[in-house]
């Protein structure tokens, strides 16, 4: 019978062996599992006013405490009046024109081509091409700018919302929705660009050279923006769906994402290559080396990360709402997302795989991840389409084989990408 400890991951039950090695590396500066680069004092960081939001998220978030720091050390090169005004000067102006012109119209006017120098919308901020293109180079240049972007431009769109007459109608539903087109662009300006860093620097060969770095970031960072523009297309529609807006989302909100994907993936890889050369693989991602706290262990602590998951699972889920319009869909990638982490690690610890996974680079894990993810997405979806449209469409959700496919590459995703 498997141990509870180990299905929820618990970091005491395995032991940890490595902890003893990552400290030791640490000590010399770098620590392999995470790249960060570590220095055991930190004196003289003058940190922009603007990064106070992602100070404050680090504390729980240690990349993105990581990155900002990173970040800030990098901008004392830069004349100080530069680096507190500008930026946000910036943010706010783009968020407000885009909230104004959101709070001041109702109409979806497409257009057969995307117009590059529109900064307005009308309903939802994926609408501007600009604006995307804009948002992708600055959380690609700085993730504790994009922190800070997130909160001005969430403040000011629930704000604009309830100025329409149909935005946050039905309340709270609505919100929800709402929420969920802040949180896509946090992925976009936040997560991604950490994420590329950190498998720019997960190839140990190649951490020190700073061309392979700044190659390997601008391609992760390229190619994980291209996938969200992808999955935005549908992760979008609550802002709709759930709102009184219209009964689905309109082309205008989904158009520069549909025809502009790779020209957003090219200029987000760009900026984040660019900066990890000019910086240098010790740039990226910096922190001080402080002694790591002592895993908490009992039965409460085991309580704690129990419940932890299941919020996680349960924010997650409702985050993926765009594609969910049957129970048992919402149950299932629930499911999915709940386990699929403890499961990878009870097969990586008792299996050969954790051993292949381990002498990976994570960057590779990530490829064939991906490469796996796409092969179950190609042989899942079209089946499953079919057979729900020879059955009439009526038994069966819209979006009932994406769900499937989704469902399986989570799990394959976590088992290819958890090493023993």
């Amino acid at each position: 019978m498997t141990d509870l400890p180990v299905l929820l991951d618990d970091p005491v039950a395995r032991g940890d062996q490595g902890r003893a090695a990552r400290s030791s590396a640490a000590a010399r500066g770098r620590d392999p599992a995470t790249a960060i680069t570590r220095s055991s004092t930190l004196t003289g960081i003058r940190w922009p006013w603007w990064m106070v939001p992602a100070r404050l998220v680090g504390r729980i978030r240690p990349t993105l405490r990581a990155a900002a720091m990173a970040d800030a050390i990098e901008l004392r090169r830069l004349p100080r009046i530069l680096v507190e005004l500008a930026p946000p000067i910036l943010v706010f102006v783009l968020c407000a024109v885009v909230s104004i012109s959101n709070a001041s119209t109702v109409n979806s006017n497409p257009q057969p081509h995307i117009d590059w120098l529109r900064l307005t919308t009308d309903a939802v901020w994926t609408e501007s091409a600009l604006f995307l293109l804009i948002i992708v180079a600055l959380g690609a240049f700085s993730p504790g700018l994009g922190v800070f972007l997130v909160a001005v431009f969430g403040v000011m769109d629930i704000w604009a919302a309830t100025a329409g007459p149909y935005e946050l109608r039905p309340f709270p539903k609505a919100l929800a929705g709402r929420l969920i087109g802040v949180w896509l662009m946090w992925l976009l300006v936040v997560e991604i660009p950490i994420v590329g860093r950190q498998l720019g620097l997960s190839w140990r060969r190649l951490s020190g050279n700073r061309f392979a770095v700044a190659a390997l970031t601008a391609l992760a960072t390229g190619a994980f923006v291209w996938v969200w523009t992808q999955a935005a297309l549908v992760l979008i529609r609550p802002v709709f769906t759930w709102s009184s807006l219209v009964s689905g989302v309109t082309l205008e909100a989904i158009q520069p994402m549909q025809k502009a994907g790779l020209v957003f993936a090219i200029v987000g890889g760009l900026v984040a290559g660019i900066g990890a050369l000019v910086r240098g693989p010790a740039g990226l991602l910096h922190e001080a080396d402080e002694p790591p706290a002592a895993p908490r262990t009992g039965p409460l602590a085991l309580v704690g990360r129990l419940v932890r998951r299941v919020l996680v699972a349960a924010l997650l889920t409702i985050g993926l709402g765009g594609l969910i319009s049957w129970q048992l869909e919402a149950i299932v990638l629930f499911a999915v997302l709940l386990g699929a982490g403890p499961l990878a690690r009870f097969v990586a610890d008792r299996t050969p795989l954790g051993a292949i996974v381990a002498a990976l680079p994570p960057i590779v894990r990530v490829a064939v991840a991906a490469a796996l993810s796409f092969g179950v997405a190609q042989v899942t979806i079209a089946p499953l389409y079919h057979f729900v449209a020879q059955q009439g469409g009526e038994k069966y959700p819209e979006f009932f084989s994406v769900v499937a496919a989704i469902a399986i590459g989570i799990v394959l995703v976590a088992l290819v990408t958890t090493p023993g």
